[in-house]
């Protein structure tokens, strides 16, 4: 039994009230804070992050991770809609196609900041070295986010023709033969975009596990565990969004469309579970002390929390879409949808945390930290500053610089949701269908 669409509490094409434009401010501001500590970071370098040679990638890299990952659910569902005729995703193409770029483009914009010197990724274009998984990974999100920005355009092209929007670059609406020319290359694109989508997630799964003196990250099974987990998380991101949209009347959502996406997400969470089950125990059952340990920090170590959080997370979220009644709620759904973002965010931690714990080094002095602990008067050294573990903890630079691209993504989140004509391009495809 399909629940009632909600009534919305907003029309789309009303004038945002001054509590909606209140919180793009804030979040507005929130972003310009975060800059400002992305400002002292590169007048102070890296030092003032909690980064140092031992851990070499932190925060910034698990979020960029968690945000490719991220971008996976809108352009997925948009396009394998569309390749496999799945009619009721048609009409919340373009809001999950928007959901996408804009969060693939923060995945992008993540990059900079962990590089420290961000006017060094010229070096990608200007000396790039072919056989790097970075220079894959960098080229890849390019094509993506150009190649969803297109896609976005052509599903909106009719609707913005219709409406005499100058962005349709055409005089008037779509005649019946452009119409069905601009269908054609959608339906083309969506070939394209699935592969692409799947081959960001197989690259940035590469840059860690093409890399040497890292066993836990040295895995076949890595590239089809990050699509899983992209899987899982992007729809979870995606409901989430849709949810909201329905809520504050930007989108008309039916509730079987909620329940059969909520299904979906069930589905993926099973698979999921499963490679990090069957990754888990081809590492731990052989028992050499070298691939067991990072796991074993994550088991049973420092970071047990990490592992087992993620694990419960996924495990209550799937709980909650597992029956009908439970996924013809919203709010359950919506819960399961967040859930799992959290739960892959913990799983992108983990994997940076316990991959530079223990750096391959059995002789002393290990590696330097970067900074001296301790001195004597006259400034000598009387603690070495070196270090045979990792000792990661995120500094407030970071997470100011975090919480800022969080703000921005969530304002262009905000703005694609309030301006883009999504009600418009439904009822045309309900049309079009009825025709």
């Amino acid at each position: 039994m399909a629940v009632r669409t909600e009534r919305p509490l907003a029309s789309a094409t009303a004038r945002p009230g001054p509590a909606f434009l209140g919180l793009l401010a804030v979040l507005f501001v929130i972003f310009l804070g975060g800059m400002a500590a992305w400002g002292y970071q590169l007048s102070h370098g890296l030092i003032v992050t909690g980064m140092r040679d031992v851990q070499i990638w932190g925060l910034y890299i698990t979020c960029f991770m968690l945000f490719v990952g991220l971008s996976a659910g809108g352009l997925i569902v948009a396009s394998a809609g569309t390749m496999f005729g799945v009619r009721r995703l048609a009409p919340l193409a373009p809001l999950a196609i928007w959901t996408s770029l804009v969060t693939v483009a923060m995945a992008a914009f993540l990059i900079l900041p962990d590089m420290g010197h961000p006017e060094r990724l010229l070096n990608l274009v200007f000396d790039a070295h072919l056989t790097s998984p970075l220079v894959w990974d960098v080229a890849v999100i390019v094509l993506y986010g150009l190649l969803s920005l297109v896609y976005l355009w052509l599903h909106l092209r009719p609707t913005l023709a219709a409406q005499g929007n100058p962005l349709a670059l055409t005089r008037g609406p779509l005649d019946a033969t452009a119409r069905r020319r601009n269908e054609r290359i959608v339906q083309g694109l969506a070939f394209v975009a699935l592969p692409v989508a799947i081959a960001v997630h197989s690259v940035t799964a590469w840059i860690f596990g093409l890399q040497p003196s890292h066993p836990y990250w040295s895995t076949a099974i890595l590239a089809p565990l990050f699509i899983t987990s992209a899987l899982v998380s992007g729809l979870g991101l995606l409901l989430v969004v849709l949810l909201l949209a329905r809520r504050a009347g930007f989108l008309d959502l039916a509730g079987d469309t909620v329940s059969w996406l909520a299904g979906l997400l069930g589905v993926f969470i099973a698979a999921d579970l499963f490679m990090l089950f069957a990754d888990y125990l081809t590492t731990m059952f052989p028992g050499n002390a070298t691939d067991t340990q990072p796991l074993q920090l994550l088991l049973s170590g420092p970071y047990a929390w990490v592992l087992w959080g993620e694990i419960v997370l996924m495990v209550v979220a799937f709980a909650l879409v597992f029956t009908r009644q439970m996924r013809e709620r919203p709010l359950i759904v919506g819960t399961a949808g967040a859930l799992t973002v959290l739960a892959t965010f913990l799983y992108r931690l983990g994997m940076v945390l316990a991959g530079f714990r223990t750096p391959l080094l059995e002789l002393a002095p290990g590696v330097a930290t970067g900074q001296v602990t301790a001195t004597t008067v006259s400034g000598i050294p009387t603690a070495a500053p070196f270090a045979m573990v990792s000792t990661y903890a995120p500094t407030w630079v970071e997470y100011a610089v975090i919480g800022g691209i969080l703000a921005l993504w969530l304002l262009l989140l905000l703005v694609g949701a309030r301006w883009l004509p999504l009600r418009a391009y439904a009822a045309q495809v309900e049309d079009e269908e009825g025709a």
